[in-house]
């Protein structure tokens, strides 16, 4: 300002005029609260087969009607997981660094092109047993279609695997390995440690698991020991700081350009996804330079020399089953299946589920989100008016920016030099 305009600005009236442009743009952070009953109507109206539950807090200051939680899904969604992707949902929360605090919490599941795709979210006040439970009921509850045996995938907080047993207990549950490694490398700090892990963590069958353990032991006894107890019980398998309600909306209209963009883009595949095809290819160029041997016309003894020494391998086209174990996990055939098939004169999608075809992707984005009017032109509500929150003020400035993982990459800021000046801008 003082270069460009000739005008001395003070910081703190800096910062004062940036919280009221914020303010003009998103909505006030208290009023955020107010219109969410009126938001859920609209919803309900618009969207028929939408769920949107608001929960309030009555208690903790009877003279007020606070807000506690909100959840909502929608009729694209339960399409998309009944429909077209593959029984597995991950789940995550992050905070929110707006001025009343809180949790956003997620359920994603896959689509037959290996992208993620949003099932439901949940604001509330902070991530804990109680909550997690109260998502995983009504996403139960909302998406009920004979899924019990689903896959959930998580960050493995105790938490959230509490409310998984409670809410959802025949569900399978696997970990992030991400989230495992994030920890494992804060007390193991090692490159080859880190190959180790990777490798351990990628194996596919019980033989080359046992082998990469091993390794692992002989590198380092502590830390064999300390993967060795958090993969107990496991098999092997590889917008926050606006107002509550502008936030929900901006998310919803994310998800409905998702799901169209998405939907038009799928229209000129060919049988496979793009990404399903891409892996496929680069098996079958692997698979191209082993060694195949028949036995019948389903049966195949595959020699991998990619191996020090070579290793065989069996594959039955039958059961679409390989020795490796890859294609029992990824349900898409291996590198030996895909020598096998071609030795056999086979078509590759012959082998493939329904969960990786272009129509699988089109069944799950068949139901599109529906447009929701301006909201001045919103119907009244008789609910009560909500209020924020109750804010539980910190020790120290508010952090803005996400805390990062040990393994992520730190961001470089760049530096803009200005030679007439005698100061750093940036």
């Amino acid at each position: 300002m003082l270069e460009t305009y000739g005008v001395r600005i003070g910081d703190l009236k800096l910062y004062r005029a940036r919280e009221r442009v914020g303010k003009d743009i998103n909505g006030d952070h208290a009023r955020g609260y107010e219109d969410l009953f009126q938001y859920a109507a609209v919803i309900h109206k618009y969207d028929l087969g939408a769920i949107c539950k608001v929960l309030c807090d009555a208690v903790t200051r009877p003279e007020k009607v606070l807000f506690q939680r909100f959840f909502m899904a929608f009729p694209a969604q339960k399409n998309a997981l009944n429909n077209g992707c593959r029984p597995y949902i991950g789940l995550d929360g992050c905070h929110l660094k707006s001025k009343y605090g809180g949790a956003l919490l997620a359920a994603v599941g896959m689509d037959a092109n290996n992208g993620m795709i949003p099932l439901a979210l949940a604001v509330c006040e902070i991530e804990n047993t109680e909550t997690w439970s109260w998502f995983l009921e009504i996403l139960h509850s909302y998406f009920d279609n004979g899924l019990e045996h689903i896959t959930f995938c998580s960050d493995r907080q105790k938490d959230l695997l509490g409310a998984i047993e409670i809410t959802w207990p025949t569900a399978y549950r696997r970990p992030c390995a991400w989230h495992i490694y994030a920890n494992f490398c804060k007390e193991h700090p090692s490159v080859s440690l880190r190959n180790l892990f990777w490798r351990v963590v990628s194996s596919t069958n019980k033989f080359d698991y046992a082998i990469a353990m091993e390794k692992l032991k002989k590198e380092k006894l502590e830390a064999w020991q300390w993967l060795e107890t958090e993969l107990a019980g496991f098999t092997w398998s590889r917008h926050e700081e606006k107002p509550c309600l502008t936030m929900l909306e901006e998310i919803r209209c994310m998800f409905m350009t998702l799901f169209t963009e998405r939907k038009k883009e799928a229209q000129s595949w060919t049988n496979i996804p793009p990404r399903v095809k891409k892996e496929l290819d680069a098996a079958y160029e692997c698979g191209s330079k082993m060694n195949v041997m028949a036995s019948g016309d389903l049966h195949f003894q595959v020699k991998d020399k990619g191996y020090y020494p070579a290793r065989r391998f069996i594959v039955d086209l039958m059961s679409r089953s390989c020795d490796c174990g890859y294609w029992d996990l990824a349900g898409i055939p291996c590198t030996h299946a895909m020598a096998a098939i071609s030795h056999a004169r086979h078509t590759t999608t012959e082998y493939l589920p329904k969960y990786f075809s272009k129509e699988a992707y089109l069944n799950t984005y068949a139901v599109m989100f529906k447009p929701i009017h301006d909201k001045v032109t919103w119907d009244p509500c008789d609910r009560p008016k909500l209020f924020p929150p109750e804010i539980t003020k910190k020790i120290g400035r508010p952090k803005k920016s996400r805390k990062r993982a040990a393994t992520e990459p730190i961001k470089k800021k760049t530096d803009h030099f200005i030679s007439a000046a005698p100061f750093v801008v940036g």
